[in-house]
């Protein structure tokens, strides 16, 4: 969820009035507001808005440059990224070739004892559209009623990779409980280069549990975006962990060229009981054509949990 905090700037000075002119910061996490007032008489003050929206769990530290006729002002934040409740995440790094698309399910966890009912979800445009999970036209009203610890799709994120360049957009979804409002920052970048692409930003296995749930496979499919066919020689994971594993993967395999439909090359499998890690864990799968002449990388994620 976003955390908004207001910054106050003060003209000290008794006789010169303060222009302020801008705000600038080499930052992902914090977004600011305009000034109030842009004009500062002596002895008077205004002030702006930061935004943190956290695209990353731990501490997050950063600069942002005020910038006035009186010269350039540094002003620090920080702010740390805490895991969602929901278990919503981040829409971030995917890549995807020009005429092609990119889709993304939207899951909301409910961690209370009470359902938790969604009442709107809108997009900030920049060419994002939302659609049904299902693709259907109409949806009854309980498929935004979210029961008790269950997880449940409520929207699927869609992006028509018509012009190449970068793409940013936000989410926002708001639920009958004022102090529940949440944002999903959305970053598609759209490529006319040719090479392998991934149709997902993340391999997301979720939450599994340790001890109960059985082994899960997320399938791993690329899109070739060249004017021959690719031969995919290798997957690999990096980190090694004991209980993940590339499977379904046969050697060699010759992706048709230009193609905007999603081509299965193989299978990333997890088994919870044999895994060595614990929390939430992170890595990437690496895809290398022949010669590496193309290569890929697909980030995955999971959070184990004990019990």
């Amino acid at each position: 969820m976003p955390i908004i905090k207001t910054v106050h700037i003060h003209n000290d000075d008794d006789e010169i009035t303060l222009q302020l002119i801008s705000i600038s910061g080499n930052t992902e996490h914090f977004h600011c507001s305009f000034f109030e007032e842009k004009i500062l008489a002596p002895r008077s003050n205004t002030s702006f808005q930061v935004v943190f929206l956290a695209r990353q769990e731990g501490l997050v530290n950063n600069t942002l440059f005020i910038h006035s006729s009186a010269g350039s002002f540094p002003y620090r934040v920080s702010a740390y990224g805490e895991h969602s409740p929901f278990r919503v995440r981040p829409l971030i790094g995917a890549r995807v070739p020009l005429n092609s698309s990119f889709a993304s399910l939207i899951y909301i966890y409910n961690p209370f004892s009470t359902p938790l009912q969604l009442t709107e979800m809108y997009t900030s445009g920049g060419g994002l559209h939302l659609e049904l999970p299902d693709d259907e036209y109409e949806a009854p009203g309980s498929l935004w009623n979210v029961p008790p610890y269950e997880t449940r799709p409520v929207m699927k994120a869609h992006l028509v990779a018509r012009i190449a360049s970068n793409h940013t957009s936000y989410i926002r979804i708001r639920t009958s409980q004022p102090d529940i409002q949440l944002m999903l920052p959305v970053e598609v970048e759209v490529s006319n280069s040719p090479g392998l692409y991934s149709p997902l930003d993340t391999l997301d296995f979720g939450v599994l549990r340790a001890k109960h749930d059985p082994p899960k496979a997320l399938p791993i499919q690329v899109i070739n975006a060249a004017q021959k066919s690719v031969s995919v020689q290798s997957i690999v994971v990096t980190p090694i962990f004991d209980g993940l594993s590339i499977a379904d993967f046969s050697g060699p395999i010759k992706v048709p060229p230009q193609s905007s439909n999603p081509y299965h090359v193989a299978k990333l499998m997890l088994d919870p009981s044999q895994f060595s890690c614990t929390g939430l864990c992170f890595g990437k799968v690496l895809i290398k054509s022949k010669n590496n002449q193309y290569k890929l990388t697909i980030p995955f994620i999971v959070r184990v949990i004990q019990g």
